[in-house]
């Protein structure tokens, strides 16, 4: 299953990405202003993530990826590039 979380001040898009039989989870993106709203979804299916991940560096993808980070212990990577 993916589903898409639109916001931040530029509108940028993050995933959460899952197998609704597994109940393990990916994040691509964490955009400003959603990391709340994300891990609501999160614990509403009852999800475990474990891993985030950055498409690539900016700001606008990167924003609340500590904060979720911290709220779901997940790993966090990217690319170093």
């Amino acid at each position: 299953m993916i589903e898409k979380f639109e916001d931040g001040p530029v509108w940028t898009i993050g995933y959460l990405v899952y197998g609704p039989a597994e109940r393990e989870a990916l994040v691509i993106d964490v955009p400003m202003w959603s990391a709340d709203k994300i891990y609501k979804r999160i614990r509403e299916l009852g999800l475990t993530v474990k891993y985030i991940v950055a498409s690539h560096g900016h700001w606008d993808h990167t924003g609340e990826m500590k904060k979720l980070k911290s709220l779901t212990g997940a790993q966090v990577g990217a690319n170093p590039a």
